[in-house]
């Protein structure tokens, strides 16, 4: 396996399940050290001890990234634990009911939609961006989904606006 991301850091949301696990697991696999990110505090701790069994280094911290100011926080513990950080990868996300029509559709649900999926890679590009942009590089991966593209019937309503969004 290649070692594309040997000395750097990478930061990756959703890391405690599915495709942020597998991204957290592929980017330490090539040589990242990598801040495992999630706010199922078990799960990315699970995800960075399996990095370390495999002989690399992580760490994880539980957030929120609906939260401006967990995030805030987030991000100043990676990069002193880990250092400066290279790779942010926005994996986490959220899904409403599909189907559903919209009248029965709560704010709650839409806000909190629009929250993790939108807002908290908002947040974290705020957070780590200016720090990239002075070093003179880094990269950022923002996970959406076909849904944000065209209607997406298993998506939901705000799934599909999170994700469009996104991809604006």
């Amino acid at each position: 396996m290649q070692r594309r991301f040997e000395g750097r850091v990478a930061l990756v949301t959703g890391a405690a399940s599915g495709i942020g696990r597998a991204t957290a697991l592929r980017l330490a696999a090539e040589g990242a050290r990598v801040a495992a990110v999630d706010r199922d505090a078990a799960g990315a701790q699970h995800t960075a001890a399996e990095i370390a069994e495999a002989g690399g280094t992580a760490r994880s911290f539980a957030c929120d990234v609906a939260s401006s100011a967990a995030v805030a926080e987030t991000a100043r513990a990676a990069e002193a634990a880990l250092g400066a950080v290279d790779v942010l990868a926005n994996v986490a996300g959220i899904g409403d009911r599909g189907g559903a029509p919209i009248e029965s559709i709560e704010d709650a649900v839409f806000h909190g939609v629009l929250a993790v999926n939108l807002a908290g890679p908002f947040y974290f590009c705020r957070a780590l961006l200016p720090g990239m942009a002075a070093r003179g590089r880094g990269a950022v991966v923002n996970v959406s989904s076909l849904a944000g593209r065209t209607k997406s019937a298993l998506g939901g309503l705000a799934y599909t606006a999170s994700k469009s969004g996104l991809l604006g």
